[in-house]
């Protein structure tokens, strides 16, 4: 559908320049593009809908096209061979709605009504597959593992220590219960750091959650995502990401927190004729707004004579990178600066990326 219509833009901007060939070109394209939908006719009742809804759109989208190069192709001598053409191809689709009865005579009398009822199509068929989605926390099983380890070394630790310190001091006494009091503090102060560092080493670079996509018709699996969230060092950052950040001078306040997405979809397992999938990311900054402090002071400033003074609320910069990758593409690198302060965002401004940078040199 886009491809058709980026290609009638081009032929119409040619003008001049339009020759027969160009219009069979265009021709087979819009012939391919409905074979392929046509080809692959759903079976399941629940999906004739969508498809019913799809052809009828598209077919009359297709018609349309045609119809609007119809109407802008130069006057010239190949003028009705291509007109003759265009429009015996809009009266095919023509005739495959009326014979599917997809649209009611009432309705195609009438040009509002048609047209109406098929930008609501468009909108229907935009989203037409719906996915469940099943989210896991990862590293549970090794979280217990883990506590179940450093349990057992300290417990074993503990109890060597009591065992040398009975040895020691005799039998039970005073200073022992003591040294074994002192002994279960330092097991109960240690063994949470000593799980946490442990935890955080060995989840560290790892992804955190794991979601899987169903087709809520078939239940069958058509992706997976694995999802990364963590904080960084900004010397750890790769040499493209600190290209894109301009960091100039030394940010000392600054918190490096890191996002990362990897999914994989299927797209030809819940509906034929898809090719690709479009993912969408949305920041809910208000989280970070509650971690910002209420500041604010006064400015004083000269006007007309008087001095005014005005209150000005603390704000705060957040430097947003983002780096996609697509299958095999090079990666695309985007930098917005976010200026917000505990109640509002004040500024979002994209940052063109510098000619100079390390990512230019290396290309």
């Amino acid at each position: 559908m886009v491809g058709l219509e980026q290609s009638c833009h081009a032929l119409r901007n040619k003008q001049d320049e339009t020759s027969l060939e160009a219009v069979e070109e265009v021709i087979a394209l819009a012939q391919d593009i409905l074979r392929r939908l046509r080809r692959n006719m759903p079976t399941d009742q629940s999906l004739l809908k969508y498809y019913a809804n799809i052809d009828n759109y598209l077919s009359w989208f297709t018609e349309q096209r045609l119809l609007s190069l119809v109407a802008h192709l130069p006057r010239n001598g190949d003028y009705k061979t291509t007109k003759s053409l265009l429009l015996e191809i809009c009266d095919i689709e023509r005739q495959h709605r009326e014979a599917q009865q997809y649209n009611s005579s009432h309705t195609t009398e009438a040009l509002s009504r048609i047209s109406n009822k098929m930008r609501l199509l468009r909108r229907l068929i935009e989203y037409p597959v719906t996915l469940k989605e099943k989210t896991r926390e990862l590293g549970g099983g090794e979280q217990k593992l883990l506590k179940a380890g450093v349990t057992a070394v300290v417990m074993t630790s503990v109890s060597l220590a009591a065992y040398e310190v009975r040895e020691t001091l005799g039998g039970i006494s005073l200073m022992v219960i003591f040294a074994l009091a002192l002994l279960y503090a330092l097991r109960e102060l240690f063994k949470d750091d000593l799980r946490n560092t442990l935890w955080r080493w060995l989840r560290k670079g790892r992804p955190k959650w794991r979601r899987q996509y169903f087709d809520v018709h078939s239940n069958q699996l058509v992706g997976r995502q694995l999802e990364w969230f963590d904080y960084r060092r900004a010397s750890r950052l790769s040499e493209e990401i600190l290209a894109a950040r301009h960091a100039n001078v030394s940010q000392r306040e600054e918190v490096v927190m890191h996002y990362g997405s990897h999914s994989r979809m299927l797209p030809t397992r819940f509906l034929s004729g898809y090719e690709q999938t479009r993912e969408t990311l949305q920041l809910d900054l208000s989280l970070l707004s509650k971690l910002m402090e209420k500041g604010s002071h006064h400015v004083y400033q000269l006007k007309e004579g008087q001095v005014a003074r005005q209150a000005v609320e603390k704000r705060y910069l957040i430097n947003l990178i983002t780096r996609e990758i697509q299958g095999q593409k090079p990666p695309v690198i985007q930098r917005w600066k976010v200026v917000m302060s505990r109640s509002k965002i004040v500024e979002i401004e994209e940052i063109p990326r510098r000619r100079n940078s390390t990512a230019d040199k290396n290309t």
